[in-house]
């Protein structure tokens, strides 16, 4: 049976994948390439006041993750928020992490085999082990391990794949083909922009939240746009709210290369006009941020949330085996971590 496990990525899949893994007896380190865990949960903090410029609330419909969800409200990393939508939803059950996004990382506890600010540069297969090459501190590592999961988006994981010399590996068709799965996966980029505004802002607009629907998406460059200050427990200012600008992954792609200064002019001018309102006089800072990989296009037709070669031991997990919610992230991981067991034992 396979004992020691790396896992490249700690988002919600990695991390999900390597706590299921080592509540199974196994031995699991997860390189992170970021100081922080959580992936696209994130959350920043400048000036003392923290804002979520990832992804902004989430929702739970299998029993297993709102058994998650409960117990991250019971332990006081996840409350509801029901913020006051431009368009109201008949169902509104949504939840965010407190006192932000990136808090759902602490649910996992797992910051003893965390490996941060490491990444990882190569992996390759030798001798029926996973050889891991890897930056930390500026010096170039390498460690061993029986197993190997890529929980980092779609393009990320290809490009370790591609790099796995083909010759060492025990059935290379299988490597091509997995290879080729993965190739198969869009990905869409979101720039997101991060607003400090006077609260003259929310008097001029009187709603929490804008959300395009998906089905419009192609059609506006504004996919988001909501107050973050509203969100349970946020640390704010008496004066300034921090509010969160996201295009839609169309115009995210139109204007991919851009500088940040000109996103923000671009897509708070199309905010005006969205809103019918000024903005200028609101501002007090801005900032913009480029996920290059924010989601995935529509939904992949894959059988399982997963890849999983239980001959190399090679595994692979992420939201874009379904569908771009932290939900689909939870249950891949630990959907692939119960496949790896169980194939495991059968073998």
């Amino acid at each position: 049976m396979t004992k020691s496990i790396a896992i490249i990525g700690a988002g919600i899949a990695g991390l999900s994948c390597a706590q299921s893994l080592l509540e199974q007896g196994f031995s699991v380190k997860v390189f992170e390439k970021s100081r922080g865990l959580a992936g696209r949960c994130a959350t920043r903090t400048r000036d003392g006041v923290s804002v979520d410029h990832g992804a902004q609330f989430f929702s739970a419909k299998s029993e297993r993750f709102r058994d998650f969800v409960q117990r991250g409200i019971a332990q006081g990393h996840i409350a509801s928020w029901q913020p006051k939508t431009f368009h109201p939803k008949a169902n509104h059950d949504w939840y965010v992490g407190v006192p932000g996004m990136s808090s759902l990382a602490q649910l996992f506890n797992l910051n003893h085999c965390v490996q941060t600010q490491a990444l990882v540069e190569e992996v390759q297969f030798k001798e029926s082990s996973w050889e891991v090459t890897f930056t930390h501190q500026e010096k170039s590592i390498q460690e061993h391990f029986d197993g190997l999961i890529l929980a980092i988006p779609a393009p990320q994981a290809l490009t370790l794949l591609n790099r796995i010399d083909r010759q060492s590996f025990a059935k290379s068709a299988v490597l091509d083909t997995i290879s080729q799965v993965v190739a198969d996966i869009e990905m869409l980029p979101c720039w997101t922009v991060m607003l400090s505004c006077s609260q003259q802002l929310a008097h001029l607009w009187s709603y929490d939240v804008w959300q395009c629907p998906d089905s419009d998406l192609d059609l506006h460059p504004i996919g988001w746009f909501a107050n973050d200050s509203t969100k349970p427990l946020r640390t704010a200012s008496e004066s300034t709210h921090s509010w969160i600008l996201q295009a839609s992954p169309k115009w995210s792609i139109q204007h991919l290369e851009d500088a940040p200064e000109t996103i923000i002019a671009t897509m708070t001018a199309e905010l005006e006009k969205l809103l019918h309102i000024s903005l200028t006089p609101c501002i007090e800072k801005a900032t913009a941020h480029r996920w290059r990989y924010a989601r995935v296009a529509g939904k992949t037709s894959h059988v399982t949330p997963f890849l999983f070669d239980h001959v190399s031991h090679l595994g692979l997990c992420g939201d874009y085996f379904s569908s771009s919610r932290i939900e689909s992230a939870f249950l891949s991981g630990h959907a692939l971590a119960n496949q790896w067991t169980e194939q495991l034992q059968t073998s």
